[in-house]
């Protein structure tokens, strides 16, 4: 069995059968459920993307726009376990922030509220945004050589310092996280598993809004 994604802009995920890049899998480790892993391994790719694209060894403090998200959720474990992150802040909407604390978060706050001024006296080494706006608004709070991961709105046309990232990763990324999972250290929040054949449910979950970390699609 293995587990990866087929990576944009491919589709077929959902299915009994697909083709996938032998780049973009990787074999599933003994110990690893395979709802867990098919339901991380979109975020774990995204994830370590996103570390790679920023270029920096470690990451001391790391702020999360959106972090009780799918990807957020597991992000921050990530960062904290592998990128040597000791203060992670993130935002979100209220009823996220007891989750995303439970993931790791130390310091939450209400996505709507000014964060800039509110973390005026932290400086980050990343900061990683999955939300669509404001993408150049927490510059202020960057370090002199940190960068702006966004994982919406295509690449930045004016400002270096806003990285996009899309889901292209490499099978050594799953490979690097299995042991993280299967030892416990990083936790796969699911919140739902839904069968195949009630898929669009699962996308009418995430539409509504609500959702503490992923759905999983059960395909057997």
């Amino acid at each position: 069995m293995v587990w990866g994604t087929l990576a944009m802009p491919n589709h077929g995920a959902w299915s009994d059968y697909t083709n996938a890049k032998v780049d973009f899998i990787a074999k599933v480790p003994e110990g690893l459920d395979m709802q867990v892993a098919g339901a991380a391994a979109a975020a774990i790719g995204t994830t370590l993307l996103a570390m790679d694209t920023a270029g920096a060894s470690k990451f001391d403090k790391v702020l999360f726009i959106g972090g009780g998200g799918g990807v957020g959720a597991i992000a921050i474990q990530l960062f904290k376990a592998i990128g040597g992150a000791s203060f992670v802040a993130a935002t979100d909407v209220p009823s996220k922030h007891a989750f995303m604390k439970s993931m790791g978060a130390d310091f939450v706050l209400d996505v709507t509220e000014d964060y800039v001024t509110a973390l005026s006296d932290h400086k980050f080494d990343l900061i990683f945004n999955t939300w669509h706006a404001d993408r150049e608004k927490g510059e202020p709070l960057l370090t002199d050589d940190a960068v702006i991961i966004s994982l919406a709105g295509g690449p930045h046309k004016t400002n270096p310092r806003v990285k996009f990232v899309g889901l292209k990763p490499k099978a050594e990324y799953w490979d690097r996280a299995a042991p993280l999972l299967v030892s416990g250290k990083v936790k796969v929040p699911i919140d739902k598993t839904i069968d195949l054949d009630h898929a669009m449910d699962a996308v009418d979950a995430l539409l509504h809004g609500g959702v503490l970390g992923k759905i999983s699609i059960k395909v057997v």
